[in-house]
């Protein structure tokens, strides 16, 4: 980011420019310090919290389960620890969430209903730049492309069974829905999704120009998406805190990020900041993922669709990657499973099951995970008896 600001030779190159371009805005404001470099990520993993509940409130229609849903977020342990250092997995994860925000109404809508047309494109095109600008921060969120294609396609066939059926007509009857419908919505994909998401891509390099001007924007963007390639393709060391995909949601192995000094400690004192799920929500969350699957089925209930496509769009694609990978790959794929939680939980209130107040201790409960883990989260000093008697659960978990 400080190189970007300088138009020096950069570094570090093995992600789009996007996130760094980001983070260098709280850099011009604040300067080249901690507070700086982390200002943006730590306020994109703050926005992640109101945006959870407005997604929410879009897949619930309560208020309650909405800020459910925000409460997990606001308290998982990965959501504090991860935004809050100077990486780009805030805007990632920001971004992805946005775009399902938005494919969100167009799945739920259907598109013939509205007037005029391009009304119905809307949220598409919001959609798309999400998209981009996602694309442009970090490759993991071009498996998002694969979940809004799917949700969009499916979307566009329920439609067509519906006019087909004779369940619903169009706004006008005396149009064709394939060919004023259909044929311009994908063709205005093609714009929402390629043209202005590629714009983006491209426009996010200009930072590169400088150090290099015997080069054009095009060969610079070509450039580095052969390295970038290259680099993940071919990484083959471990490491230490690597962890495979599947240990992920058990929290079985934590990424230890700083270890203080005990030259600068009192006796018998450690200061940690790891990176982890917080038990309760990974667990319960992993424990959801078949009954929300059973109650999606049994209510015929469309829109948590979105949760599941988005889960499995962020998380399914790690079981093909062969390099080294850490648990906060994870990252981007646990709103989605928080929505889990929160559907599971909003079908057994409802049926009766439990009842509110088991809500309501089960968030305690949370909260109070969150404020034992906090020390080891941020690097507080706290005595080492206490992190090894009391949050050293596993053998694995090292902090």
């Amino acid at each position: 980011a400080y190189e970007h600001i300088h138009g020096y030779p950069v570094y570090e190159i093995t992600h789009p420019p996007m996130g760094k371009i980001l983070m260098s805005i709280g850099i011009r404001i604040f300067g080249m310090n901690p507070f700086g470099w982390r200002f943006m990520g730590t306020l994109f993993g703050v926005a992640l919290v109101p945006l959870m509940y407005l997604l929410g409130l879009k897949l619930f229609k309560k208020r309650i389960y909405a800020f459910t849903a925000a409460f997990l977020m606001m308290f998982d342990f990965m959501r504090l620890a991860q935004t809050r250092l100077a990486t780009i997995d805030s805007y990632s994860a920001f971004f992805i969430l946005c775009m399902y925000y938005f494919m969100y109404d167009y799945f739920t809508q259907k598109s013939y209903e509205k007037k005029p047309f391009w009304k119905s494109l809307l949220p598409l095109l919001f959609c798309g730049i999400m998209f981009g600008l996602g694309a442009s921060t970090k490759w993991v969120c071009l498996y998002a492309g694969v979940g809004l294609a799917f949700l969009f396609f499916l979307a566009k066939y329920l439609e067509a069974d519906d006019i087909a059926s004779g369940r619903a007509l169009p706004a006008n009857k005396e149009k064709s829905w394939f060919t004023h419908n259909f044929i311009p919505t994908c063709c205005a994909c093609v714009v929402f999704f390629i043209v202005i998401p590629a714009a983006i891509y491209i426009l996010s390099y200009i930072p590169y120009m400088a150090p290099s001007p015997d080069k054009s924007l095009i060969d610079i963007v070509l450039d580095n998406q052969t390295y970038m390639f290259n680099y993940h393709s071919g990484l083959t060391e471990g490491h230490p805190y690597g962890s495979a995909w599947y240990t992920w949601p058990i929290n079985m192995r934590p990424i230890y990020y700083y270890s203080g000094s005990n030259a600068n400690l009192a006796e018998g004192m450690s200061t940690s900041i790891v990176s982890m799920g917080n038990p309760l929500i990974w667990w319960t969350g992993l424990a959801c993922i078949f009954p929300a699957a059973f109650y999606a089925w049994k209510k015929r209930d469309k829109g948590i669709l979105v949760a599941f496509v988005g889960y499995a769009a962020q998380f399914l694609p790690w079981i093909l990657v062969t390099r080294v990978a850490f648990i906060y790959h994870y990252f981007t794929a646990v709103p989605f499973m928080i929505f889990m939680i929160v559907y599971v939980i909003k079908n057994l209130i409802e049926d009766g099951v439990i009842s509110k107040h088991v809500l309501w201790i089960y968030l305690a409960l949370v909260l109070v995970l969150f404020i034992m883990f906090y020390p080891v989260l941020t690097g507080r000093e706290v005595s080492r008896s206490y992190i090894d008697n009391f949050l050293r659960w596993f053998s694995t978990w090292s902090f």
